[in-house]
């Protein structure tokens, strides 16, 4: 393999990586709330940016409970646990969270 194939692989590498923890970041931060149990999220990685449906906001800590602090999932997830993550590291596409038809648990996929 020349070097140009090797940077690439190992880039591309990272950024699956990198895309996974953000994923893993959501579903642990979402995972132990009775009223997302059931529910379907969809993450959109795209040049325009990271958006999430369905809308969840949560608050950053059990000590700041104010309406006013409340944080959408996705700038929680980027402001209090990956400060340092540019969207040119992330893996473009769409992601579900569900579960799949196989096993009781929901884990992350790659839809598109």
């Amino acid at each position: 393999m020349t070097d140009s194939f090797k940077d690439e692989a190992l880039s591309n590498q990272n950024k699956s990586k990198v895309t996974q923890d953000l994923l893993k970041g959501i579903s642990d931060r979402l995972s132990g709330r009775t009223d997302c149990a059931n529910l379907t999220y969809t993450v959109d990685i795209s040049v325009k940016g990271v958006a999430m449906t369905p809308l969840i906001y949560v608050y950053p800590d059990k000590h700041r409970r104010m309406p006013s602090d409340k944080l959408d999932i996705i700038s929680y997830v980027h402001r209090y646990k990956f400060q340092d993550i540019m969207l040119d590291q992330l893996e473009f596409g769409t992601y579900i969270y569900a579960t799949n038809e196989y096993s009781k648990k929901r884990r992350w996929m790659r839809v598109a």
